[in-house]
């Protein structure tokens, strides 16, 4: 079993980049957004819990109903709760199954590494930063969300952050202006790393 690096980050700070980054140099980076889709729709488990919380028409046509989960979810806080601690439960078991299968670096890419209950899994974690101008107009151009709407969700994803324990947090600034690759060499070279063999 290798060691474990969550890679995190609040929107439009480029996580998924230095995801990109590290797949390109040869490391097996695990997904939890492109699990937790795949576990709810191919998951036995996952699908009768979801059936039994949400109903039968948590799913069409064998795959899981999206508009109809969002809107029985939707306003109520005990609901959601409990299916996310469905998904997140399904995510963190598929994530260490796969470790066992790995040696050297994993890397595990979550926006909500605290609310998923991922940090203990971690040996160490990687936040992707960059300041708000630079994040609200990356968003902007990928999302076509306002930026209130983005300033908003900027806001309610820092508490995220906020609580992650120092000792096992590092920094990446992807402001733009200094390089993006050099910062996650750095922090490979630092572990004796550069490349997966």
């Amino acid at each position: 079993m290798g060691k474990k690096i969550g890679i995190t980050g609040g929107i439009g700070a480029g996580k998924s980049i230095v995801s990109r980054l590290l797949r390109l140099k040869g490391f097996t980076v695990y997904d939890c957004d492109s699990a937790a889709r795949s576990l709810m729709e191919q998951d036995p488990e996952v699908r009768d819990d979801l059936t039994n919380l949400l109903g039968q028409d948590a799913f069409r046509d064998n795959h899981l109903n999206r508009q109809f989960v969002a809107e029985r979810i939707f306003g109520d806080k005990d609901l959601r709760e409990r299916v996310n601690k469905v998904v997140h439960k399904a995510v963190r078991e598929d994530f260490l199954r796969m470790t066992e299968r790995e040696e050297g670096i994993v890397f595990i890419e979550s926006a909500i590494p605290v609310t998923g209950g991922l940090v203990p899994l971690m040996d160490e974690i990687w936040v992707v930063e960059a300041d708000e101008a630079t994040r609200i107009e990356r968003v902007k151009k990928r999302n076509g969300l306002s930026e209130d709407q983005i300033v908003a969700r900027i806001k309610t994803q820092q508490e995220e952050f906020d609580s992650l324990p120092a000792e096992k947090t590092r920094y990446i600034d992807n402001d733009g202006e200094s390089s993006l690759i050099l910062a996650v060499e750095r922090l490979l070279q630092d572990r004796g790393e550069n490349r997966k063999e």
